[in-house]
């Protein structure tokens, strides 16, 4: 990658592919929720470092806001369309897990990725927070005015 040069240690090249993943992976799911897209099965296995999904489907397109959406009737809520952060969130631990050992000598660098991996629920929250006001053309989120445009969105569908 150009983001990671070939002159680095071992140590910075592992954290910053785990810092380039969870900006990407972060980004993904921000913009897959702002188009009303559902990865219906996003586990590991179909999550690249590149930022991106490596599976064909089952994914679709909510027609009507349901939070709960789930393209895949073996899915379960894990895949649902509002609980893709938090998927993605399991995957990037998964990640960090596989990586981890390669760090494992450096106490520095394992704290690091540690940081890392724990500061991804934030990272999440703020891109969807910055896309949620960004979709609504307002300059920052405003939690109370989101929580009751969901809830008559919900109500209403």
């Amino acid at each position: 990658s150009e983001e990671i040069k070939e002159d680095l240690s071992l140590e910075e090249k592992v954290l910053l592919l785990a810092q380039s993943f969870q900006d990407r992976l972060t980004s993904l799911v921000a913009n897959w929720i702002k188009v009303g897209y559902c990865q219906g099965n996003f586990n590991s296995d179909n999550c690249a470092a590149g930022g991106f999904t490596l599976d064909y489907g089952p994914f679709g397109f909510i027609e009507m806001f349901e939070p709960t959406y789930q393209s895949w009737t073996g899915g379960g809520m894990h895949f649902s369309f509002f609980n893709q952060p938090r998927a993605a969130q399991k995957n990037f631990k998964s990640f960090c897990s596989a990586l981890k050992p390669l760090l494992s000598s450096n106490k520095e660098a394992f704290e690091k990725i540690e940081n890392i991996e724990n500061s991804f629920a934030n990272v999440m929250q703020e891109k969807m927070q910055n896309m949620w006001a960004s979709k609504l053309g307002l300059e920052k989120f405003d939690y109370e005015l989101f929580d009751e445009l969901i809830n008559l969105m919900i109500d209403t569908k």
